[in-house]
């Protein structure tokens, strides 16, 4: 299990929407982050509800150590997107980032 945070999309969410997840309800307030923990399964479930995995930006050292393949991270360190492959981060190349 992993901590993540993400976003749900603005349109489909009532203000406040509970959304359950395992054993955990979440209050969330749409179009903005919340922490969550959540296994690769459910986290697919969010990305199918439209939810977008935060950050979405940052340095090197604050990327996500563990997210859903393909996550796109804007790295201010290097200047440029990251994706996780699964396994690491990677550049638009697959050369390791």
């Amino acid at each position: 299990m992993a901590t993540q945070k993400v976003i749900l999309p603005a349109s489909g969410f009532s203000p406040l929407s509970m959304l359950q997840l395992g054993a955990t309800t979440y209050q969330i307030d749409k179009g903005n982050a919340v922490t969550v923990n959540t296994t690769t399964d459910e986290l697919g479930r969010l990305l199918g509800l439209g939810a977008i995995i935060a950050p979405l930006s940052g340095t090197t050292a604050a990327r996500p150590v563990s997210t859903v393949i393909g996550h796109r991270y804007f790295d201010t360190t290097l200047g440029k997107p990251v994706f996780w492959s699964g396994t690491q981060w990677v550049d638009s190349t697959g050369t390791a980032a």
